[in-house]
Protein backbone atom coordinates (compact mmCIF):
# COMPACT_ATOMS: atom_id res chain seq x y z
CA UNK A 1 0.00 0.00 0.00
CA UNK A 2 2.82 2.46 0.92
CA UNK A 3 4.65 3.96 -2.50
CA UNK A 4 7.97 2.14 -3.44
CA UNK A 5 10.45 4.74 -1.69
CA UNK A 6 8.71 4.33 1.74
CA UNK A 7 9.15 0.93 1.42
CA UNK A 8 12.79 0.72 1.05
CA UNK A 9 13.11 3.56 3.10
CA UNK A 10 12.05 1.59 6.13
CA UNK A 11 14.31 -1.28 5.26
CA UNK A 12 17.00 0.79 5.40
CA UNK A 13 15.97 2.00 8.45
CA UNK A 14 15.48 -1.34 9.89
CA UNK A 15 19.10 -2.23 8.83
CA UNK A 16 21.19 0.10 10.00
CA UNK A 17 20.39 -2.44 12.80
CA UNK A 18 20.64 -5.31 11.45
CA UNK A 19 23.81 -4.36 9.37
CA UNK A 20 23.13 -6.66 6.49
CA UNK A 21 23.66 -6.62 3.04
CA UNK A 22 22.36 -3.05 1.83
CA UNK A 23 21.02 -3.77 -1.96
CA UNK A 24 19.71 -7.27 -0.74
CA UNK A 25 17.21 -5.77 1.82
CA UNK A 26 16.13 -3.07 -0.19
CA UNK A 27 15.13 -5.32 -3.38
CA UNK A 28 13.49 -7.92 -1.01
CA UNK A 29 11.13 -4.53 0.40
CA UNK A 30 9.99 -4.29 -2.66
CA UNK A 31 9.75 -7.36 -4.39
CA UNK A 32 6.38 -8.71 -3.14
CA UNK A 33 4.86 -5.54 -6.23
CA UNK A 34 7.46 -6.51 -8.17
CA UNK A 35 6.41 -10.09 -8.97
CA UNK A 36 5.31 -11.49 -12.42
CA UNK A 37 1.69 -12.53 -12.04
CA UNK A 38 -1.11 -9.90 -12.28
CA UNK A 39 -2.54 -10.85 -8.56
CA UNK A 40 -0.50 -8.85 -6.30
CA UNK A 41 -2.74 -11.20 -3.77
CA UNK A 42 -0.33 -13.97 -4.11
CA UNK A 43 2.63 -12.44 -3.26
CA UNK A 44 1.00 -10.85 -0.25
CA UNK A 45 -0.77 -13.81 0.75
CA UNK A 46 -4.24 -12.34 0.98
CA UNK A 47 -6.27 -15.73 0.01
CA UNK A 48 -9.62 -13.95 1.13
CA UNK A 49 -11.06 -10.55 -0.37
CA UNK A 50 -12.72 -9.98 3.40
CA UNK A 51 -10.96 -7.70 6.12
CA UNK A 52 -8.09 -8.67 8.00
CA UNK A 53 -8.00 -11.75 5.27
CA UNK A 54 -7.35 -9.29 2.50
CA UNK A 55 -4.06 -7.26 4.47
CA UNK A 56 -0.61 -8.73 3.76
CA UNK A 57 0.42 -11.81 5.55
CA UNK A 58 3.39 -12.16 6.89
CA UNK A 59 3.17 -15.10 9.33
CA UNK A 60 1.95 -17.45 5.94
CA UNK A 61 5.25 -15.65 4.11
CA UNK A 62 7.32 -17.55 7.01
CA UNK A 63 5.16 -20.00 7.22
CA UNK A 64 6.04 -21.11 3.77
CA UNK A 65 8.90 -20.08 3.10
CA UNK A 66 11.10 -20.96 6.68
CA UNK A 67 14.13 -22.13 4.98
CA UNK A 68 14.81 -18.78 3.24
CA UNK A 69 13.46 -16.88 6.45
CA UNK A 70 17.62 -15.87 7.29
CA UNK A 71 18.15 -14.66 3.64
CA UNK A 72 18.84 -10.91 3.14
CA UNK A 73 16.00 -10.49 0.38
CA UNK A 74 13.56 -12.63 2.57
CA UNK A 75 13.92 -10.42 5.59
CA UNK A 76 13.52 -7.52 3.26
CA UNK A 77 10.16 -9.16 1.98
CA UNK A 78 9.10 -9.63 5.32
CA UNK A 79 9.97 -6.30 6.08
CA UNK A 80 7.58 -4.84 2.90
CA UNK A 81 4.63 -7.56 3.90
CA UNK A 82 4.85 -5.72 7.91
CA UNK A 83 5.16 -2.34 6.29
CA UNK A 84 2.01 -3.26 4.20
CA UNK A 85 -0.33 -4.27 7.39
CA UNK A 86 1.07 -1.54 8.98
CA UNK A 87 -0.12 0.96 6.39
CA UNK A 88 -3.31 -0.41 5.64
CA UNK A 89 -4.37 -0.89 9.39
CA UNK A 90 -2.96 2.63 11.03
CA UNK A 91 -2.90 4.95 8.12
CA UNK A 92 -5.59 3.54 5.58
CA UNK A 93 -8.32 2.57 7.99
CA UNK A 94 -7.38 5.94 9.71
CA UNK A 95 -8.51 7.69 7.30
CA UNK A 96 -11.58 5.65 5.89
CA UNK A 97 -14.95 5.20 7.31
CA UNK A 98 -15.74 1.73 7.65
CA UNK A 99 -19.48 -0.19 7.41
CA UNK A 100 -18.60 -4.20 8.40
CA UNK A 101 -14.92 -3.86 7.87
CA UNK A 102 -15.62 -2.13 4.17
CA UNK A 103 -14.11 0.95 3.07
CA UNK A 104 -16.88 3.27 2.57
CA UNK A 105 -16.11 7.02 2.30
CA UNK A 106 -12.98 9.27 2.91
CA UNK A 107 -12.90 11.52 6.11
CA UNK A 108 -10.12 14.28 5.42
CA UNK A 109 -10.53 17.57 7.39
CA UNK A 110 -13.99 17.14 9.10
CA UNK A 111 -15.37 16.73 5.58
CA UNK A 112 -16.72 13.53 3.82
CA UNK A 113 -15.52 13.03 0.61
CA UNK A 114 -17.41 10.14 -1.20
CA UNK A 115 -15.85 10.09 -4.55
CA UNK A 116 -13.55 6.61 -4.01
CA UNK A 117 -11.32 7.64 -7.06
CA UNK A 118 -10.57 10.97 -5.34
CA UNK A 119 -9.65 9.36 -2.40
CA UNK A 120 -7.31 7.11 -4.15
CA UNK A 121 -5.93 10.01 -5.69
CA UNK A 122 -5.40 11.86 -2.50
CA UNK A 123 -3.74 8.76 -1.14
CA UNK A 124 -0.98 8.36 -4.15
CA UNK A 125 -0.66 12.24 -4.33
CA UNK A 126 0.43 12.33 -0.65
CA UNK A 127 2.82 9.54 -1.15
CA UNK A 128 4.17 11.25 -4.12
CA UNK A 129 5.19 14.26 -2.12
CA UNK A 130 6.24 12.59 0.28
CA UNK A 131 8.63 10.41 -1.72
CA UNK A 132 10.07 13.44 -2.94
CA UNK A 133 10.76 14.66 0.57
CA UNK A 134 12.45 10.93 1.55
CA UNK A 135 14.31 11.86 -1.75
CA UNK A 136 16.10 15.09 -1.50
CA UNK A 137 16.19 14.63 2.21
CA UNK A 138 19.19 11.60 1.11
CA UNK A 139 16.98 9.46 3.26
CA UNK A 140 17.18 6.46 0.77
CA UNK A 141 20.29 4.62 -0.42
CA UNK A 142 20.26 3.84 -4.23
CA UNK A 143 21.43 0.26 -5.13
CA UNK A 144 24.99 -0.60 -5.58
CA UNK A 145 24.98 -4.05 -7.81
CA UNK A 146 22.58 -5.42 -9.51
CA UNK A 147 23.78 -9.02 -9.65
CA UNK A 148 21.82 -8.75 -5.77
CA UNK A 149 18.99 -10.18 -8.66
CA UNK A 150 20.95 -13.56 -8.82
CA UNK A 151 20.47 -13.77 -4.95
CA UNK A 152 16.65 -13.89 -5.08
CA UNK A 153 15.24 -17.56 -3.15
CA UNK A 154 13.55 -19.25 -5.69
CA UNK A 155 9.73 -18.85 -3.85
CA UNK A 156 7.62 -21.23 -5.32
CA UNK A 157 4.78 -19.93 -7.29
CA UNK A 158 6.37 -16.19 -7.31
CA UNK A 159 7.97 -15.81 -10.77
CA UNK A 160 10.07 -12.43 -11.12
CA UNK A 161 11.68 -10.81 -14.52
CA UNK A 162 15.15 -10.84 -14.05
CA UNK A 163 15.21 -8.20 -17.25
CA UNK A 164 12.03 -6.19 -15.50
CA UNK A 165 14.16 -6.04 -11.89
CA UNK A 166 17.26 -4.72 -14.27
CA UNK A 167 15.27 -2.10 -15.30
CA UNK A 168 13.26 -1.30 -12.26
CA UNK A 169 16.80 -0.58 -10.44
CA UNK A 170 18.37 1.80 -12.61
CA UNK A 171 14.61 3.54 -12.65
CA UNK A 172 15.09 3.86 -8.78
CA UNK A 173 18.34 5.28 -9.01
CA UNK A 174 17.98 7.56 -11.47
CA UNK A 175 14.61 9.05 -9.70
CA UNK A 176 16.86 9.30 -6.60
CA UNK A 177 19.27 11.42 -8.28
CA UNK A 178 16.90 14.15 -9.78
CA UNK A 179 15.41 15.76 -6.64
CA UNK A 180 17.98 18.05 -5.42
CA UNK A 181 15.72 20.89 -3.80
CA UNK A 182 14.83 20.28 -0.19
CA UNK A 183 11.73 19.48 -0.60
CA UNK A 184 9.48 21.29 2.66
CA UNK A 185 5.94 20.52 1.11
CA UNK A 186 3.32 21.16 2.78
CA UNK A 187 -0.14 18.87 2.78
CA UNK A 188 -2.72 17.80 5.35
CA UNK A 189 -0.59 14.52 6.02
CA UNK A 190 2.83 15.53 6.03
CA UNK A 191 3.31 14.99 9.70
CA UNK A 192 0.73 11.95 9.70
CA UNK A 193 3.22 10.02 7.43
CA UNK A 194 6.52 11.14 8.78
CA UNK A 195 5.07 9.70 12.23
CA UNK A 196 3.71 6.68 10.43
CA UNK A 197 7.10 6.14 8.46
CA UNK A 198 9.25 6.38 12.08
CA UNK A 199 6.78 4.10 14.17
CA UNK A 200 6.87 1.51 10.91
CA UNK A 201 10.45 1.41 11.80
CA UNK A 202 10.65 1.05 15.70
CA UNK A 203 7.65 -1.57 15.41
CA UNK A 204 9.51 -3.64 12.94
Amino acid sequence: MPSHKIHIAIAQQVNKRLKLNNDEISLGSVLPDLVNVENHGISHFQYIDKYPQNLANPDEFIKLYKEYINNTISIGYLIHLLTDRFYNEKYYRKFYLFDNNVPTKLFLNNKIITDKKIGKEMKNHDFEEYDKYLISHNMIIPFKDKKVISKIPKYKNIPFDEKFLSEYIDKNNEELKKIKLIMNFCIGVRKNLIIFLMNAFYIL
